[in-house]
């Protein structure tokens, strides 16, 4: 799996490149403990909410494309997924 690293001042989290999904979560303190189980079957976001009366729900393995991008400026780190096509 091709991933991108973030780092908190606490924290080295790792993204998946294709779908944004967060895949890693694993304290510095503690490099060997991970935090979260993460399966490629879980999406990266989910939404629900009522349309005329009816439940409705999406999520991210939905969208038509999803572009993922990482930049560093001064320092710091942003991680930007763009879903179109969801719904």
């Amino acid at each position: 799996m091709d991933s991108l690293a973030l780092e908190t001042s606490a924290d080295r989290l790792l993204f998946d490149r294709r779908s944004g999904r967060l895949v890693s979560l694993r304290p510095k303190h503690a490099p060997d403990a991970e935090l979260l189980a993460s399966a490629p079957a879980h999406p990266v976001f989910a939404l629900q909410y009522l349309s005329e009366g009816a439940f409705r729900s999406l999520d991210s393995h939905s969208a038509l494309t999803v572009a993922v991008e990482c930049a560093e400026s001064g320092g710091e780190q942003a991680l930007t997924a763009l879903f179109t096509g969801v719904g």
